[in-house]
């Protein structure tokens, strides 16, 4: 409702809801979009429905054509370079599934009131030089296509293992 309300004010009427059954019509309309959001929800089934679907392969196609890609939420997490099972914490890479990779940091969500602790874990268990975002409810955040990083609404937490050790910088939205 909200990405509707949004898509209203800016005056954007061609746009189609696609869900977990993949029509001949939703690969159309896929195909051709400008502008792809991913819901939120559950990570893991969302990915399985991506990759078992076919949409994968288009929405990174797109992606490289130009098209914006959106993530709220799980869909923040699937662009990065993998995501974790709801009821595991991802900590180790049998844990672990890759996920889009158009972002190159594993990203969670929401986890803010925890000190990003499974973000941290896992970006440990799977070692230098990767690299982590935490981005909190009400955040969020903008990759560029020159690879810079641009925070929206509220302070995100990067974290980074550097010669065996967690450093976490806030990167801070302009205001």
């Amino acid at each position: 409702a909200v990405f509707e309300a949004a898509m209203d004010n800016a005056g954007i009427e061609e746009r189609r809801m696609i869900r977990s059954r993949y029509s001949a019509m939703d690969d159309v309309c896929l195909n051709a979009a400008d502008l792809i959001l991913l819901a939120g929800g559950n990570v893991a089934r969302g990915w399985e429905v991506i990759e078992s679907s076919g949409m994968r392969d288009v929405i990174v196609r797109r992606y490289l054509g130009g098209a914006t890609v959106i993530g709220v939420s799980a869909g923040a997490v699937q662009l990065g370079v993998l995501g974790w099972r709801d009821d595991e914490e991802g900590t180790t890479p049998s844990r672990t599934f890759d996920t889009f990779r158009l972002v190159p940091f594993v990203i969670d969500v929401h986890d803010e009131d925890q000190e990003w602790r499974r973000l941290r874990r896992t970006v440990i268990a799977r070692g230098e030089p990767t690299r982590g975002l935490g981005i909190p409810r009400r955040g969020g955040l903008v990759y560029h296509p020159d690879h810079t990083l641009e925070p929206l609404a509220s302070v995100v937490t990067e974290v980074a293992l550097e010669g065996g050790e967690i450093v976490e910088s806030l990167l801070a939205p302009e205001r």
